[in-house]
C-alpha cells in the first residue's frame, strides 16, 4: 500500500515538473487521475503477464522487447542502456506507450505477430485519456 502511494506521488511530481506538460496548480485533480489510470494500466500488464494473458516465454520479442520486465531490466541497469539519456533519464515513457497501444490494439497486424490480445476495455485506450 505505502509503494502505491509512493508511486502515485512520483509520477505526478513528474507530470508536473515536466515543464512541456504546462500543468500546475489548477491541474492537480487531472494529473491525480491520470497518474492512477497510469498506475492501473500497469498493474493490469503485471497482472496479466503472470497469469499468461499475454506472452511469457522469455525468447519472444514480447517479452524481449515491449513487456513490463524488459521495461525492468532497462531500469535496472541505465549505465549498459542505449536509451539512457545524458540528462539522466530514459525513454522509459515512449516505451510504456507502444505497450499500451499494443495491448489495446492500436499496433494492427502487431498482436497477431507477437501473439497479443487486444484487451481494448477503454483502459488502454488514447482518446479516454488525452493527458496521458
Amino acid at each position: 500500500r505505502l509503494q502505491v502511494f509512493d508511486a502515485t506521488e512520483i509520477l505526478a511530481r513528474g507530470f508536473l515538473s515536466h515543464s512541456e506538460n504546462q500543468l500546475g496548480e489548477k491541474n492537480l485533480s487531472s494529473v491525480f487521475d491520470n497518474t492512477l489510470i497510469l498506475l492501473y494500466r500497469i498493474l493490469f500488464v503485471l497482472n496479466a503477464e503472470a497469469r499468461d494473458l499475454l506472452p511469457t516465454d522469455p525468447t519472444t520479442p514480447y517479452v524481449q522487447t515491449f513487456g513490463i520486465e524488459a521495461i525492468r531490466r532497462k531500469l535496472a541497469r541505465p549505465e549498459t542502456s542505449a536509451e539512457y539519456a545524458d540528462d539522466g533519464t530514459f525513454v522509459l515513457w515512449e516505451r510504456f506507450k507502444s505497450l499500451f497501444r499494443l495491448i489495446n490494439g492500436d499496433d494492427g497486424d502487431r498482436n497477431e505477430r507477437l501473439n497479443v490480445p487486444r484487451y481494448n476495455g477503454g483502459l488502454f485506450e488514447p482518446r479516454n485519456y488525452p493527458t496521458l
